[in-house]
């Protein structure tokens, strides 16, 4: 679940801005799986950094996230609470609190949802489902 909300805590958007984000990590989904299967076996097939399928809007001065970052990355970019996240990768959720925080200074944003949209635009974390 995405929940948006502005500067004052008023939702906006709504059942749109929801579907719009949906739209986006899954969009994204697809050339994440490419780029991860790529550097877990080695292969510069499409989808590689810097091959066919390489991230247009990736900012090659910003280092690649480490591992257990990019994970929290990819769970916050599908809609997953801090609790779910915890659960799914084995963290605690105070740990997964400061990773969320760590990703929102790193990216100069002022919260999750803008966090999430940023990261999939940028092409550093997109969901795998």
């Amino acid at each position: 679940m995405i929940y948006t909300a502005g500067r004052r805590g008023q939702a906006m958007g709504g059942p749109a801005a929801m579907a719009q984000m949906g739209r986006l990590c899954r969009g994204a989904a697809l050339s994440l799986r490419t780029i991860l299967a790529a550097d877990a076996g080695g292969d510069a097939g499409p989808g590689a950094a810097g091959g066919p399928g390489a991230a247009a809007g990736a900012d090659p001065a910003r280092p690649p996230l480490p591992p257990q970052l990019l994970r929290v990355a990819i769970l916050l970019c599908e809609g997953m609470s801090n609790k779910g996240i915890a659960r799914e990768t084995g963290l605690s959720e105070h740990t997964v609190k400061e990773y969320v925080q760590t990703l929102i200074r790193r990216y100069e944003v002022e919260n999750r949802t803008a966090l999430a949209a940023r990261l999939v635009r940028d092409g550093a974390a997109a969901p795998a489902r």
